[in-house]
């Protein structure tokens, strides 16, 4: 025997209610940088690289480019702050320019904290990335040996310092990846770290 109340149609399932007027949508937390990926790096006995060593030319010409962008502005700056300075001595003792003289040594001192700011942005950007403005121009990277990846910046701003190694013996460090497998430098070695081509 049916129910007397007959068949209850069945209810369809509780959508999701609209949301009250004027309500926005709050935004989350903003998405966090990829981290890059490791690098590849050619090692002899592997076989084939499918990341070969970075050309000692391509590391001078990303040296050079970094230099350019970081010592470029600020050469300009001394030059200016040390030309003022020279005119405003110029009247000798008692008829100095004040002014001037003041003036050359604000842009000397400029010139000294941009080259500063500028290094340390630089070594960020190594550590972070492996890459300075001149190693993404000519398309290599900075990377530790053993994992591939970026060093960060303690690391980088270490190796920086290591290159004073470098300088030694008529800059002898820095010619070594022209004869070097692996194209290190001595800091590299110190490091243990590795630039390859991209």
């Amino acid at each position: 025997m049916g129910s007397p109340y007959g068949q209850y149609p069945q209810q369809p399932g509780y959508g999701q209610n609209p949301p009250y007027p004027g309500y926005v949508q709050q935004p989350g937390y903003p998405p966090q940088p990829a981290p890059v990926p490791p690098v590849e790096i050619h090692h002899h006995h592997y076989g084939r690289p499918s990341r070969p060593y970075a050309e000692w030319g391509a590391r001078v010409a990303a040296s050079l480019l970094d230099g350019l962008v970081i010592g470029g502005p600020a050469l300009f700056l001394s030059l200016l702050g040390v030309v003022l300075m020279a005119v405003g001595f110029a009247g000798g003792p008692g008829e100095e320019n004040a002014g001037l003289v003041g003036l050359g040594f604000i842009l000397l001192l400029v010139a000294c904290l941009a080259v500063a700011v500028a290094g340390l942005w630089s070594v960020h950007l190594e550590g972070t990335t492996g890459q300075t403005f001149g190693k993404r121009r000519m398309n290599i990277m900075l990377v530790a040996e053993h994992s591939g990846q970026p060093i960060g910046f303690g690391a980088a701003f270490v190796r920086r310092m290591a290159h004073g190694l470098d300088g030694f013996a008529f800059c002898l460090g820095f010619l070594w990846p022209l004869f070097d497998p692996k194209k290190q430098t001595f800091a590299d070695k110190v490091m243990g770290t590795v630039v390859v081509q991209l």
